[in-house]
């Protein structure tokens, strides 16, 4: 069945990720660019490390069903709240690198990262 809300929300990270090279391209001026690959693949790596612990802060173990549903629920007031702070004080270094992460969480993992489906 077409579910253009689920196929809106897989494509999310990936129409970001093009606006986000359009603006690194065009708007970002080349004193805050990476000048030389090893600074490039040490952005990179600083990067990974926060994936990183990312994905393990949700790993604590097991927990119960409604801290889990509870937990769940909140995603969406957690995002909503989030875009509101970051959309009034848009020059907040804090708010945006928080924004991000949010968003990477709920969003990014999906398609980026590989399954985690145990064989």
């Amino acid at each position: 069945m077409f579910e253009p809300i689920s196929m809106l929300a897989a494509l999310a990270p990936t129409v970001a990720r093009v606006f986000d090279a359009a603006i690194n391209r065009w708007i970002v001026p080349d004193q805050i660019k990476p000048a030389s690959v090893d600074e490039v693949v040490a952005l990179k790596a600083t990067d990974n490390e926060r994936l990183k612990i990312i994905l393990q802060a949700d790993t604590a173990g097991e927990s119960y069903r409604w801290v889990a549903a509870i937990k769940q629920l909140q995603r969406p007031l957690v995002i909503v709240v989030l875009l509101g702070a970051f959309v009034a004080n848009p020059d907040s270094a804090m708010l945006s690198t928080i924004f991000q992460t949010v968003t990477w969480y709920l969003f990014g993992e999906r398609v980026t990262l590989p399954s985690r489906v145990k064989h």
